[in-house]
């Protein structure tokens, strides 16, 4: 719903309701000036600039995120402010209940609770406040203290703060620090919303992995770093305002070009197979314009890839609309995004702000002014490099999606931001892409981060394996038996690198207890049974049935009982193994052990 762009309140504005203290309350809204269509969140009450009545902020999803509500409002009512601090009980002193008992011909006490929380995500002030109304005296305070013990406190006085601890007897006037900051309201002065749109970008994502075709048909990959700002434009023959922008270009381009800037058009007629014959339309458009950039046709994964990193940006799922913009700077970063067309001066102008420092771009971010409360924060490259993957299920170019997130992962991991978390995310995304020794690589980073993660020791020893790097595979197998000494999978690696060192004997005690933690587990059955092939041990034979028992179809498991029958002089049941392994290897098209196989049987 969020990334649909729709309001979980629906656009609903605030209610605002006033207590006719007579068992009925009034709608009070459209005057209260805080019926805000914002989708908020949370709301806290407290006297901010401590003038005796209550201050509001309220907390939004949306921007404004944070707003401040001072109350000026004049009543000419009275006010006591209490601040509890406890000293047998917990010391904000939650759960506590005050009565303020007035003078005169007030019959009722007012009471209130201190809680630690005001409804949803958020925290009132700890102060509680009391409205007096007309009332100009105080008879007595009665605190009744969590445990259950009740303290009153006397000589109390309207239109003050007092700060009561548990136990004294006595309430202490508190004041107000010397000094104060000043406030003036900021106008939200925002600019209306249109079809078209700026947005510049404090710190943005690199651009996505971008192909496409050239007039003669090549297909082109593109590569920004260090070539100087770049502006990729869509564009497609069939809309008027992409013609418009293309010949105002076009005119102007020498002031483009002075600026350094370069500009790739790539239009999208050819991702639509009903409209390919436009591509030709195209083609014709640029000729009549002589435009003097470089152009062409994108393909489909690439403008995925872009909607995603668009996505993300705005955290908005909006299709991309023709003409779109981005303006990418010479390390390869979207630093603005144009929806709609974008003139040449403003184009002049956000080249000039490319080489602005990372708080003056974070204030262009923003159709208007603001203050902001903490440093400029990067974009999330994990959070994007899990977007593609998310994607990646319903996506016919798989392996553009793999690339796209490794190069999200990579950027996160050369910036120092993730953790021992984007590495492993890193590996596993090379591990598919069969890029093992970037992915031992990138394992061996996750490992140094976080030593003690069973996972990122299991996985790199993996890795190791595959590039045959045995006396690493099993310093990393031990390292995760250290930390997890019950991993049957852990004892099945060590074992099976332990083979390749030719440490026989201490091969055999970890199948042994790889088969022990789990001895439902064909293949640390069949290993097991290999290793005892090597000793001719009769048991092999044990072992490896009962791993045919569970994975009756494993080819391999075929020829290792096999050779286990023919070591123990059962030639007749070894062939007969071997030839259900060759029926086995050649159902999976595994045709170079099926020939083996044979060519073995014939040397029988």
């Amino acid at each position: 719903m969020q990334e649909e762009g729709r309001s979980m309140s629906g656009y609903e504005r605030h209610c605002v309701f006033l207590n006719m203290q007579n068992g009925r309350f009034a709608d009070i809204s459209p005057i209260s000036g805080l019926d805000f269509s914002d989708d908020g969140r949370g709301a806290a009450f407290v006297d901010w600039d401590h003038d005796g009545d209550l201050d509001l902020w309220l907390r939004n999803r949306t921007a404004p995120q944070l707003r401040y509500m001072r109350n000026d409002v004049p009543t000419g009512n009275h006010f006591l402010a209490i601040r509890l601090e406890g000293k047998t009980c917990n010391r904000d002193a939650i759960g506590a209940r005050v009565k303020v008992h007035l003078g005169g011909d007030a019959a009722k006490p007012l009471i209130r609770t201190l809680r630690a929380g005001e409804g949803f995500l958020a925290q009132s002030s700890k102060w509680l406040h009391f409205g007096l109304g007309s009332s100009t005296s105080i008879e007595k305070v009665t605190v009744r203290w969590p445990g259950g013990e009740p303290e009153t406190f006397t000589g109390l006085q309207p239109d003050r703060q007092y700060h009561v601890t548990q136990g004294t007897g006595e309430a202490r006037r508190w004041t107000r620090p010397p000094g104060s900051t000043p406030l003036t309201p900021t106008i939200l002065d925002g600019k209306p919303a249109t079809s078209a749109g700026r947005t510049f970008l404090a710190s943005g994502p690199l651009l996505p992995h971008i192909s496409y075709r050239d007039r003669k048909g090549a297909q082109v990959s593109l590569n920004f770093r260090n070539k100087g700002p770049t502006l990729v434009n869509l564009w497609a023959s069939w809309c008027a305002p992409c013609h418009r922008e293309l010949k105002q270009w076009t005119r102007q381009q020498q002031q483009l070009k002075n600026t350094g800037l370069n500009i790739i058009a790539l239009s999208v007629d050819s991702i639509d197979e009903r409209k390919q014959a436009e591509t030709a339309n195209a083609w014709r458009l640029l000729d009549k314009l002589q435009f003097p950039f470089e152009v062409g046709l994108i393909d489909g994964a690439s403008l995925d890839g872009l909607q995603t990193v668009n996505d993300h940006i705005f955290a908005r799922v909006v299709p991309l609309a023709v003409p779109t913009s981005f303006l990418v700077d010479d390390k390869g970063r979207i630093m603005a995004v144009y929806r709609g067309t974008v003139d040449v001066d403003t184009l002049l102008e956000d080249v000039k702000l490319l080489s602005a420092d990372v708080r003056q771009r974070r204030r262009l971010s923003v159709p208007f002014e603001a203050r902001w409360l903490e440093s400029p924060q990067h974009m999330s490259m994990e959070h994007l490099a899990q977007l593609f993957l998310l994607r990646s299920e319903r996506a016919e170019n798989r392996q553009r999606i793999f690339d796209n997130a490794a190069l999200y992962l990579r950027d996160a991991a050369e910036h120092q931001r993730g953790g021992a978390g984007v590495y492993g995310q890193l590996a596993t995304i090379l591990r598919y892409q069969e890029k093992n020794e970037e992915a031992a690589t990138a394992l061996r980073k996750a490992v140094e981060l976080a030593p003690d993660v069973y996972e990122w020791r299991i996985e790199l020893a993996e890795a190791l394996v595959r590039s045959e790097q045995f006396a690493q595979t099993a310093q990393q197998c031990n390292e995760a038996l250290r930390i997890n000494p019950g991993s049957s999978h852990a004892h099945a690696l060590l074992g099976n690198s332990l083979v390749y060192l030719q440490q026989f004997d201490r091969a055999r005690q970890h199948f042994l207890e790889a088969v022990r933690l789990s001895p439902e587990n064909p293949e640390w059955l069949r290993l097991l049974g290999a290793l005892l092939n090597q000793k001719r041990d009769p048991a092999a034979i044990v072992h490896l049935k009962k791993s045919i028992e569970l994975q009756p179809n494993n080819a391999h498991s075929r020829v290792n009982l096999g050779d286990a029958f023919f070591i123990q002089n059962m030639p007749n049941d070894g062939v007969a193994q071997y030839q259900k392994a060759i029926e086995l290897a050649t159902a999976e098209g595994n045709v170079k052990l099926a020939e083996h196989l044979r060519w073995r049987l014939q040397q029988r």
